[in-house]
């Protein structure tokens, strides 16, 4: 970690604070929680239009007053658009939790859960991050951290299951935030245990489509679709129903 780098930042947490870090966060999420609704609706509208084609073939039919030969080929469609509607509700029933989850964000609603307001010294490592407010010191190590995001005018560090600290930029001293989560995100893929490491790690031993285009991702060497380009998070992985492990430092 380079001389001129500070990696200590101080600053005070007020409740107005939280509340405008709960926002950014939730600001933020919302493009990901669009792009959810967005694939609902296309899954809604494929289904209907299964249906309908269904129907459409049903009444055709009759009213030629099929052979029977007819009829068995209308129960064999009938049977496929039935499977694939079907393959449609479930999938979407798996999802339906994960954008229920997204929606109803604590964190966003509960400004409180960031704990205790008053002075904190936060200080980034080698071995991690250390959280220190009233008495209290919460210690991170790096595998426990998924991403360092960059916010309009905050810092979160993402750690499991959505706990979220966050650093005001205002607070940090020269070179300034840029620079502070350039080495922040520097020293986490070093460790082999940022976002990206853990998601090509899942894709090698997992099948999972591109969630915008379908396009097969295992053993993809990124976190990105190389058909689409469109980005993996943790949070697109677990819209889709699995879990990324943690890995095994």
């Amino acid at each position: 970690m380079s001389e001129s780098f500070s990696n200590v930042v101080k600053f005070t947490l007020t409740r107005e604070m939280a509340t405008d870090i709960a926002r950014e966060l939730m600001r933020e999420d919302t493009e990901s929680v669009a792009d959810i609704r967005i694939r609902r609706v296309r899954l809604w509208a494929h289904f209907v239009l299964g249906v309908a084609i269904a129907v459409f073939g049903i009444v055709v039919l009759l009213r030629s007053r099929p052979a029977p030969v007819h009829i068995v080929h209308l129960g064999v469609v009938a049977g496929i658009l039935g499977l694939f509607s079907a393959g449609l509700l479930w999938d979407w029933f798996q999802k339906r939790g994960a954008l229920n989850a997204q929606l109803r964000d604590p964190i966003a609603e509960d400004p409180e859960s960031f704990g205790e307001f008053g002075e904190v010294e936060f200080t980034l490592s080698e071995r991690g991050i250390r959280w220190n407010s009233c008495g209290q010191t919460i210690e991170w190590a790096w595998t426990r951290i998924f991403r360092f995001d960059d916010l309009p005018s905050f810092i979160a560090v993402r750690g499991r299951q959505g706990v979220v600290m966050a650093i005001p930029k205002a607070a940090i001293l020269p070179p300034g935030a840029e620079v502070f989560v350039a080495t922040a995100r520097a020293i986490h893929a070093s460790t082999g245990t940022d976002q990206s490491a853990r998601i090509r790690a899942f894709l090698a031993r997992h099948d999972f489509p591109c969630p915008n285009c379908g396009y097969q991702l295992r053993d993809s060497s990124g976190d990105r679709c190389p058909e689409c380009g469109h980005a993996l998070t943790f949070e697109t992985i677990r819209e889709a129903g699995m879990l990324i492990a943690p890995p095994e430092h």
